[in-house]
C-alpha cells in the first residue's frame, strides 16, 4: 500500500516561512548585505554616523561596469545540432530562441538580476508558461478543451521576495524542497480574483513601501489603493501549489503544480557558491 502524505496547513506553512525568513535574515546581518545596498545608494555611514558620499560612488561604478561587461552582447544564443537536433533544425530552433529571447525582454530582467546578484550574492528569476484554455462542443455534443492563447515568461524577482527550504538544502534552488515567492497586489484586486477562497474579510496587510524597502509617508502615499501581500509556495513533495498569508484562515489558492518540468520554476544566479 502506497504511503499516504500528511496535508500540511496554510498555518504550518506560514511557519515554515517564517523560519526561513529568519535564517535569511541572519545570513544578511552576518554578510553585510545592507551595508552593500546603502553604499550602492551613496549613503556612507562612518561609525553610526552618516556622512556625505564620495565624490565619485566607487560601488555604484563598480557594480554598473560589472553588469555592463557581462550583458553588453545582446547576447546571441548558440544552438549547436546534435544526433536528435539536424543542422537545419538547429538554425531553426537558434532564430526561434533569440527571438524570443527579445520579445520577453530578458536583457532587462538579467540587468535586475545582475544587479542584485553583485550586491547581495545572488539573484533570481521566475519562470513558466501562461495559457488561456477555452471550452468547445462539436455537432455531437462532445466537449473539449483547447487553448486560445499561451506565452511563456521569464521575470526577475527581488532577492527580498524569495523564501526556500533551508533544512537540506545546499545548492538552491536545484535542491529545494519548496520556495515561496512573496506577492503583493491591491487588496480589490486579489477579492476579485476567482480562483482565491476565504477572502471575504481580507483586509489590507501591508503598506506601500519605496525604493529602498521604507515605508512611504502616509501624506504622499496613494490613500485610495489598498495593498494585500501573500505567499506562493511551489512545493516539491507534493506537486502543488499553496497561496497562505498572515490571518487568512486556510489557504487562498491550492491547485497541482502541471508544469512538466524537473524541479521548481525558479533559477538563482550567483557568482559564488
Amino acid at each position: 500500500m502506497a504511503k499516504k502524505e500528511k496535508k500540511i496547513s496554510a498555518g504550518e506553512w506560514l511557519k515554515r516561512i517564517e523560519r526561513a525568513q529568519k535564517f535569511r535574515d541572519q545570513v544578511r546581518d552576518k554578510q553585510g548585505w545592507q551595508r552593500f545596498l546603502d553604499y550602492y545608494e551613496g549613503d556612507y555611514r562612518v561609525s553610526g554616523k552618516a556622512v556625505q558620499s564620495p565624490p565619485i560612488n566607487l560601488v555604484y561604478g563598480y557594480v554598473q561596469t560589472g553588469i555592463a561587461r557581462i550583458y553588453f552582447r545582446d547576447p546571441h544564443i548558440t544552438v549547436n545540432p546534435t544526433k536528435e537536433v539536424s543542422p537545419n533544425g538547429a538554425r531553426i530552433l537558434e532564430h526561434v530562441i533569440n527571438y524570443y529571447f527579445r520579445e520577453l525582454g530578458l536583457k532587462n530582467e538579467n540587468a535586475n538580476i545582475l544587479l542584485d546578484t553583485y550586491l547581495v550574492s545572488h539573484g533570481w528569476i521566475k519562470y513558466g508558461f501562461n495559457a488561456n484554455v477555452s471550452k468547445q462542443t462539436d455537432t455531437s455534443g462532445q466537449e473539449s478543451e483547447f487553448i486560445e492563447n499561451e506565452e511563456i515568461f521569464a521575470t526577475y524577482v527581488p532577492w527580498d521576495d524569495i523564501l526556500f527550504d533551508v533544512t537540506l538544502c545546499k545548492d538552491p534552488p536545484y535542491d529545494c524542497r519548496w520556495i515561496a515567492h512573496r506577492i503583493i497586489k491591491p487588496l480589490e484586486e486579489v477579492k476579485g480574483n476567482p480562483e482565491f477562497e476565504n477572502t471575504e474579510l481580507l483586509q489590507s496587510n501591508v503598506t506601500a513601501r519605496d525604493s529602498k524597502g521604507e515605508k512611504i509617508d502616509e501624506a504622499l502615499r496613494d490613500s485610495d489603493l489598498e495593498l494585500f501581500e501573500w505567499w506562493e509556495v511551489w512545493d516539491k513533495d507534493s506537486g502543488m501549489i499553496y497561496c497562505v498569508a498572515e490571518s487568512v484562515d486556510g489557504f487562498l489558492k491550492e491547485k497541482p503544480n502541471q508544469y512538466e518540468m524537473e524541479g521548481l520554476p525558479f533559477s538563482m544566479m550567483k557568482f559564488n557558491k
